[in-house]
């Protein structure tokens, strides 16, 4: 489960005088009219942050893939998406199988 921070992007969501840049190269959906900041020529420039839920390894699989359907399940809701989307964030959802391979390129 990955949620992708925008904070360049926030201070006009905020109701400050502008953005900088989405800092992502694939935008910003909850602000599209703030450009990203390859196309201001920072073509090499991008921030990804990122939030997950961990459980211990012995967690039952069980466990592990209810936790997963209930959590996909609100990250999907789009109220979940507009809460977020107001403070800057993206909610996004990757699968848990994903996750490892991503965590160690991190």
């Amino acid at each position: 489960m990955v949620n992708k921070a925008r904070v360049f992007a926030t201070p006009a969501l905020l109701g400050a005088t502008g953005a900088t840049g989405a800092e992502c190269r694939c935008g910003f959906s909850h602000a599209p009219g703030v450009p990203t900041m390859a196309e201001q020529d920072f073509p090499n420039f991008s921030i990804y942050g990122w939030f997950a839920l961990f459980a211990p390894s012995k967690t039952p699989a069980a466990v592990v893939e209810r936790l997963d359907r209930e959590v996909t399940a609100v990250l999907k809701r789009p109220e979940t998406q507009d809460q977020f989307g107001r403070i800057g964030f993206e909610a996004g959802n990757m699968p848990r199988q994903e996750m490892p391979a991503f965590v160690k390129d991190q």
